[in-house]
């Protein structure tokens, strides 16, 4: 997926021009807003690009980490793990789990809870500069979000095993102004490409938001996400200090700097403008769609009546 499609209220639209001229945009985690509009029904919406590859269709593991109890795993070993949340009215879940018997715990939850575990114990190893540089990002765009009232965002996390002798084109080819950087490293006898996100990074500190928080506080597994910016940015830098380890090493990338220099030319010139073409085209189908959703909305009222 290319784009996202996200509905926002008015202090969300009200935040944008502060990511217009976010001081370290030109090297940030923080995911691309590439177009906002207004639908004269539906309401306000953004677009916000995909900060992982495209060309890369089947990924290691893809990870959505919030340094809280909410961390999970979206993809384990190239396969998808299935969302199986705990509900106050699947009574038989809520006795298995408390006891400690699985018996009664469908397959699909406990392989999501077990991911949720692992997403938030395990560590990240990354060489020593990438874990300088990842972090410099980090405590910058935390800073960034903090100042603006804003919580609850996520790193999202791709993790790609490229064959044997071919790490420098999966990196090369993952050269892109919207997407994130990727960082190649050595490691227990694997080469891994990753890839950072800040994604869902504009939900404010609301009122809605304050009652969750007590309601959390009394039930939820901590640590929880849903507390104020200035503690939410402070425990999510804490938790990612800790998670990333120096401990893996370089891979030689000699032909992968030439690479990238001839990828970023063709990119200034007919690579910029062909994507420019398409977020057009992407926001003018989006329109198209959300003008078929208003008929449609129309249609139903119309015939209730």
């Amino acid at each position: 997926m290319w784009h996202e499609l996200k509905r926002q209220g008015p202090m969300s639209f009200c935040l944008l021009p502060s990511f217009t001229f976010h001081p370290h945009q030109g090297a940030t985690l923080i995911c691309k807003i590439v177009a906002a509009f207004t639908h004269e029904s539906l309401g306000r919406f953004i677009v916000v690009a995909n900060c992982l590859p495209a060309h890369i269709k089947t990924w290691n593991g893809l990870y959505d980490m919030k340094g809280s109890a909410d961390d999970k795993v979206l993809i384990d070993d190239g396969v998808p793990v299935i969302e199986a949340h705990k509900r106050c009215w699947k009574l038989s879940w809520m006795a298995s789990e408390a006891s400690g018997c699985d018996r009664c715990t469908p397959v699909t939850r406990r392989r999501y809870l077990s991911g949720k575990r692992k997403a938030y114990d395990m560590p990240i190893y990354l060489t020593k500069e990438q874990k300088r540089e990842v972090l410099e990002l980090l405590r910058e765009d935390v800073a960034f979000l903090t100042n603006h009232g804003l919580m609850d965002y996520s790193l999202i996390m791709a993790v790609h095993g490229p064959p044997l002798g071919t790490c420098q084109l999966a990196a090369s080819d993952s050269a892109n102004i919207l997407h994130s950087k990727s960082y190649v490293s050595y490691h227990r006898g694997s080469v891994s490409v990753v890839y950072f996100g800040i994604i869902d990074f504009l939900q404010a500190w609301t009122v809605s938001k304050l009652c969750a928080q007590h309601i959390k506080a009394c039930c939820a597994p901590t640590p929880i996400s849903t507390i104020p910016p200035r503690l939410y940015g402070r425990q999510f830098l804490n938790h990612f200090e800790w998670k990333f380890r120096a401990l893996a090493y370089p891979v030689p990338l000699r032909d992968c700097n030439a690479l990238l220099s001839l990828s970023h030319e063709i990119q200034e010139g007919e690579g910029l403008r062909a994507q420019l073409e398409a977020l057009n085209r992407t926001t003018s189908e989006l329109r198209d769609k959300l003008d078929i959703a208003e008929k449609r909305i129309d249609e139903l009222v119309y015939a209730g009546k």
